[in-house]
């Protein structure tokens, strides 16, 4: 017998992503039969790490924003040991994934290229992308100095090969 768990008026299917803070879930909407993905936060673990603010600004932040390029939040419920954060379904993997991928793909087309300022140019636009990121998304510390380490170990490795 397959048992079906459900959140609300959503059907949990697999993981799709899974944090220090969150595990993030397929589901569906039983009602619509939309797609989305269920971020499920255990309230112990925001409570032990004094997170609650950093959860609460992230949601008034998502519920504010309408923008293409953001993903959507549709809506918060909560249970006595669990939030949550009913977002929009996005394919096509990882945003850190992505923005390594970035990072990588145009500091190789830059190492053809001398030491001059157009090779500068481009690294300081790679560097203000994921600045501009990081403060529009107002994220975390933790994330934050996740980004700038990958920045430090991609400088390194473009400043030897070079």
């Amino acid at each position: 017998m397959v048992v079906v768990r459900k959140v609300g008026k959503y059907e949990l299917g697999r993981t799709i992503g899974e944090g220090t803070f969150a595990k993030v879930k397929f589901a569906q909407n039983t009602e619509t039969g939309e797609s989305v993905a269920m971020k499920i936060v255990d309230r112990n673990t925001i409570l032990k790490r004094k997170m609650v603010d950093q959860i609460k600004r992230e949601i008034s932040i998502m519920k504010l924003v309408r923008h293409p390029c953001v993903v959507r939040l549709y809506e918060v419920l909560a249970s006595r040991t669990k939030i949550y954060i009913i977002l929009e379904y996005i394919t096509g993997g990882e945003l850190f994934d992505k923005i390594v991928s970035y990072l990588t793909s145009q500091l190789k087309s830059l190492q053809v290229m001398t030491l001059e300022e157009d090779v500068v140019y481009h690294f300081v636009l790679c560097c203000r992308f994921v600045m501009d990121v990081l403060v529009k998304l107002k994220l975390g510390s933790t994330f934050t100095s996740l980004l700038m380490e990958l920045i430090t170990v991609i400088v390194k490795g473009f400043t030897t090969e070079i």
